[in-house]
């Protein structure tokens, strides 16, 4: 049984190396001002960050210490400004799909004859309802059109892009978890484990993967999972065939048979016979009186036997072969073996009958 996943994308993204900008502002200074850190939210680009904003990322405030202790001529709290972006570290685009679900296959191998060829290893998909021995089919894989595995952290991954081309571009969107604290005039950023790339290149999550019980592999860049045992339903299949061409082979074969005379006797349990013998050493069609059965003897000899109430016989037969036609003549004088008790009865003058001895 095989198991086809239909894919669904689930996002795209790209192996990074998350980096972090900051700056120092004192009160009612450059990016400072007004409302302070209140006026910054994760989408807002800062003059003073303009190197992180090349990139993805999210840029945040935490509350500073202001005054002449912080060089600041305010007394007021200053801000720290900080980016943190995402930097590609390869030109890679990965692929984390699901699938949606799971349609099911089996293969058939057949072998179909023609008159002229034979077609053979011809593949149909059916559709079933098996009894499945599910494996681990609610997996989350990665790809990058060349590799498949499957992740064991789906959904982990800090750079999320909708497409193929917003990953190339990097126009995507940075989910980080990192935890910034500020230390005097700087942040410090505690920076999460997952890599990508890394997650990717574990050879034990590396498509095939086979256990006792069921295989993924990947066809292109399909996954497919195959049950080899424990699988049971039932099949129907209904073939509807077009001929196309038929052929008609027809067998004019030439055959003959020789005449041969009736020999045996009539009105007797021995009946009459003929051997007959054709020369083509096939089965034919012969036509002969009904008063006759065919015993074949030999591969191309056959025996008529004939039941007869009279002596002198003139038969017309024939014999086809294919679309030829022949006609032959069976003729002979038959004898008369009579009763062996009728010499007996004659003398003691019970019967009429006159017979003659042979």
């Amino acid at each position: 049984l095989y198991l086809r996943c239909d894919q669904e994308t689930d996002y795209f993204s790209r192996a990074i190396q998350l980096l972090t900008i900051d700056s120092k502002r004192c009160p009612h200074m450059g990016s400072c001002v007004d409302q302070k850190c209140a006026n910054i939210n994760n989408t807002l680009l800062i003059p003073e960050l303009e190197e992180g904003n090349k990139y993805p990322g999210r840029t945040r405030c935490l509350e500073s210490c202001g005054g002449l202790g912080c060089d600041c001529f305010y007394l007021s709290s200053g801000c720290l400004i900080y980016r943190v972006y995402a930097v590609p570290t390869d030109n890679k685009v990965y692929r984390q799909f699901h699938c949606l679900r799971w349609s099911k296959e089996i293969k058939l191998e057949l072998v179909m004859e023609g008159l002229n060829k034979t077609q053979s290893r011809q593949y149909y998909v059916l559709q079933l309802m098996p009894n499945v021995p599910t494996p681990s089919l609610h997996s989350h894989f990665i790809s990058d059109d060349y590799d498949l595995a499957i992740t064991k952290k789906p959904n982990t991954a800090p750079l999320y892009c909708q497409s193929r081309e917003t990953a190339i571009a990097t126009n995507c969107t940075l989910n980080d978890d990192r935890r910034c604290t500020a230390a005097e005039n700087k942040v410090q950023c505690e920076c999460p484990p997952y890599d990508i790339a890394e997650e990717f290149n574990r050879i034990e999550l590396k498509l095939p993967v086979k256990t006792s019980s069921w295989e993924l592999r990947r066809r292109k860049n399909m996954v497919i999972a195959k049950i080899p045992h424990l699988v049971s339903s039932d099949v129907m299949i209904d073939f509807n065939r077009t001929i196309e061409q038929l052929t008609t082979l027809e067998d004019d074969d030439v055959c003959t048979i020789v005449n041969a005379p009736l020999e045996g006797c009539y009105s007797c349990l021995r009946d009459g016979n003929l051997s007959i013998t054709r020369r083509d050493g096939r089965r034919n069609s012969l036509r002969t009186p009904s008063l006759c059965r065919l015993v074949p003897t030999e591969r191309n000899t056959s025996k008529l036997r004939f039941h007869f109430n009279t002596a002198r016989q003139s038969q017309n037969c024939s014999i086809r072969c294919g679309k030829n036609l022949r006609y032959f003549t069976l003729e002979g004088v038959l004898k008369y073996i009579g009763d062996p008790q009728a010499p007996l009865t004659s003398l003691m003058g019970t019967s009429s009958a006159h017979n003659d001895f042979v």
